[in-house]
């Protein structure tokens, strides 16, 4: 009876065993002469008068890039599709590794191949490449790898940003490694590729380049191993020729030639702003692309901006932080051959159906962290998350990592909170996932971007006092939408002016 236990318990372990083994793609994945170590291979007999093989296991071999590719231009931009793991299997265990446990990221020198690669510790990715001493930024970054000249050979689509966070896309050439670069501005901490093929009559290879700055967008066509910006001549016309005047609790927008005139209620908040500031309004222009099964729909809009407050601001370059309160968008198909043509003319008012919030900056936190707080007055289990930390590295910056939520802290006060996954709740009881009526419910309207928008920002106006001198202080609430949900809140606070 034992004996009978003991084989049915192997043959289910066999059972087991073969059932969780994977499925290989492709034959020349498997391997047919498999040795265990200690084994002895012997030639295929007949069992129990049966021509029965034994059974085999076959294992699925990594397919990566040689060292040679990844240490060389452009193949270097494969390490950014690898893990750290996949990354060192290749170039082997001779590096030199400079940990910067503070800043969040560790820097692995390969000599040998004179590379150096920035992993950043908390997003488990590479996030800075050197190569001989050429740094490509990709914290915001993105690439793509597709054959677009039908050689055989994939061309990389890279975005990046250079040391004055100045965004550009490289376009590198498969075969010959040839590079082309356009400059595309701020990123936006973000940044997508899109690529569409077979467009309008001759069948146009079309790159779209979303972001999170600047103007929202970037649209380029690929000719002759060359990127092409073909946006539509006249997508910023709107705003050289919109005249706007700020009265009281509202703004007046108006455009002769487009025969616009529109009436924008403000806000009390933003109302009281624009009374005592210089250079009241601003007009911005933002691109939004979108992919209609093979057509290609660009959404040029016009953001009519009153100032909110008077400070500079870093992020968008401008003498003052400014809140949208209108828009016109003007419609575009593409043609082909970097011709598009005008559909429609939209408006929006921004302030019609809901009202802004007045928010304060102690409703700014996430969990059980707030922004500005001291981290001494944290719970003791939470304040050891900085005990490893010494007091010169908390006064220069720290980056910790806590179930899911990144959290910075400068001069001991924490500066800096961004939700990425996890279960954390804002002060206010936001979630990750929950649907922009939430947002709505919570926070109203957003200071900058509009309900439509992926991306929107509350601002919040500080002033600190020590002694005779007067610090101003910026706080912001961010959030980030996939379609309709919540997919990532951050929330930031800069000295504006001291």
């Amino acid at each position: 009876m034992q004996i009978s236990k003991i084989l049915i318990s192997i043959i289910v372990i066999c059972l087991i065993v073969s059932a969780c083994n994977p499925v290989l793609k492709h034959t020349s994945d498997l391997t047919s002469d498999i040795t265990l170590p200690g084994s002895t291979v012997h030639s295929p007999e007949k069992i129990n008068g049966t021509d029965l093989k034994p059974v085999e296991y076959p294992q699925q071999k990594e397919n990566l890039p040689g060292a040679d590719k990844l240490t060389t231009f452009p193949g270097v931009f494969e390490n950014m599709f690898l893990t750290l793991e996949q990354i060192i299997s290749v170039l082997g265990n001779n590096f030199e590794l400079e940990e910067n446990i503070a800043q969040g990221y560790d820097t692995y020198i390969f000599n040998d191949y004179d590379l150096k690669i920035e992993f950043d510790r908390l997003r488990h990715r590479p996030s800075t490449i050197y190569l001989s001493d050429t740094p490509y930024y990709f914290n915001s970054g993105s690439y793509e790898k597709e054959d677009l000249n039908g050689d055989g050979a994939s061309e990389y689509i890279i975005v990046c940003e250079d040391y004055n966070y100045s965004g550009k896309v490289l376009l590198i050439d498969g075969q010959t490694g040839e590079k082309h670069e356009e400059e595309i501005g701020y990123l936006g901490n973000k940044s997508n590729i899109k690529i569409m093929t077979g467009l309008c009559e001759h069948e146009e290879t079309v790159i779209i380049i979303e972001t999170h700055g600047g103007k929202r967008a970037d649209i380029f066509k690929y000719d002759n191993n060359k990127l092409v910006r073909i946006l539509p001549e006249n997508y910023s016309e709107i705003a050289r020729e919109t005249l706007v005047t700020v009265e009281a609790d509202k703004a007046v927008v108006v455009n002769k030639n487009e025969d616009i005139l529109h009436i924008c209620p403000l806000p009390d908040r933003i109302s009281r702003a624009s009374k005592t500031s210089h250079a009241r309004h601003n007009l911005t222009v933002n691109l939004f692309p979108e992919i209609n099964g093979n057509s290609l729909i660009l959404k040029a809009r016009t953001n009519v901006q009153v100032k909110l407050f008077d400070v500079y601001d870093y992020i968008a370059g401008t003498e003052g932080i400014f809140c949208d309160v209108a828009g016109l968008t003007r419609n575009y198909r593409y043609m082909g051959n970097g011709k598009w043509e005008e559909i429609s003319l939209d408006a929006t008012v921004k302030y019609e159906e809901y009202q802004a919030k007045v928010l304060t900056s102690r409703e700014l936190g996430v969990g059980a962290f707030s922004l500005n707080q001291n981290i001494k007055t944290l719970d003791r289990s939470l304040y050891r998350l900085f005990e490893e930390f010494t007091t010169e590295e908390i006064n220069s910056g720290v980056l910790v990592n806590h179930n899911g939520l990144v959290i910075g802290v400068v001069g001991g006060n924490i500066t800096y909170l961004s939700l990425e996954s996890g279960n954390h709740s804002t002060k206010t009881g936001l979630k990750l996932q929950d649907p922009k009526d939430r947002v709505l419910e919570l926070y109203g309207l957003p200071d900058r971007g509009f309900v439509t928008d992926p991306v929107w920002t509350y601002y919040i106006y500080r002033e600190e006092t020590a002694g005779d001198k007067i610090s101003v202080f910026i706080d912001a609430l961010n959030l980030e939408f996939y379609g309709d949900k919540v997919c990532r809140i951050w929330v930031t606070s800069y000295i504006a002016a001291s």
